[in-house]
């Protein structure tokens, strides 16, 4: 009697015992056929259950800060964008005026040029943090996925350049989704610059997708609810990303090309859109 079930039983409280001080990859080596083996089966179950759950719960945690950092910093800036649209609008419009009156041989005329051209450059930018900050007016709609994609094909070969191949495969049952066109088109432009300036002697990029439905506790797709998604899947052969920066990509302003080179807010952008 002793040896068939006290023995087990013991040995399944100092293993509870050993999961509940913290190590997690503590399991029962009993595999006997009797009712202790199929207890020792249903812990080893419920063990492996626990840390699929709290690791999904870490990680639901993380994505949480994310978006609380993303919300703050996006008030923030939009509050800021949005006085500073204001003065570029300003500046844009006295620019054209000026532009209409002195004539077309003055030396002027290419300082005026530059003005409007840095003014055309920070208001695309105050654009994209108005996106951020999600201030700017949205139209969403029921959306071909593949169709958009399509749709924009020429623009993101144009972005990549003629070192790159562009590869697309849109399988026709992909499905559509609820979303504002200009920004599902952003996603998608974000994507392909980033993967142009990870590939400086060239390479190929491909975008495709798929139909995917997400289970609960899906460790695939940590922090997505249950249901049925269209997945875009940008592939490319460029340098890859340092794990150091992989926790980091998606944080605004944060970017690791060289100043002047890029605003850090594409992959931020592309975050806060498809949330």
């Amino acid at each position: 009697m002793t040896n068939r079930f006290i023995a087990p039983i013991e040995s399944l409280t100092r293993d509870a015992h050993a999961i509940a001080a913290g190590d997690v990859t503590r399991r029962s080596h009993i595999t006997s056929q009797d009712e202790a083996g199929t207890l020792a089966r249903a812990f080893n179950h419920m063990a492996d259950t626990i840390v699929e759950r709290s690791s999904a719960l870490d990680t639901s945690r993380e994505l949480l800060r994310q978006a609380q950092t993303l919300d703050a910093l996006g008030s923030f800036a939009g509050g800021i964008a949005h006085d500073l649209n204001n003065y570029l609008s300003s500046i844009m419009g006295l620019t054209e005026m000026a532009l209409a009156e002195i004539p077309a041989d003055s030396s002027a005329r290419d300082d005026l040029l530059g003005v409007r051209s840095s003014a055309e450059r920070a208001a695309d930018l105050t654009r994209q943090i108005l996106v951020f900050s999600r201030r700017q007016v949205v139209e969403p709609q029921q959306l071909d996925v593949n169709d958009v994609i399509r749709g924009i094909s020429r623009m993101v070969m144009r972005l990549l350049g003629e070192r790159i191949t562009f590869e697309s495969s849109l399988p026709e049952l992909a499905g559509s989704v609820r979303a504002d066109r200009g920004q599902l088109e952003q996603v998608v432009v974000n994507l392909a610059a980033n993967a142009r300036d990870a590939m400086p002697q060239g390479g190929d990029f491909r975008l495709s997708t798929q139909r995917v439905q997400v289970v609960p506790y899906d460790p695939l797709h940590a922090g997505v609810a249950p249901g049925d998604f269209v997945m875009i899947c940008a592939a490319d052969t460029g340098v890859g990303i340092a794990e150091a920066v992989q926790a980091r990509m998606f944080e605004p302003f944060y970017s690791t090309k060289a100043r002047g080179r890029g605003t850090g807010l594409g992959l931020a952008l592309a975050y806060g859109m498809v949330q």
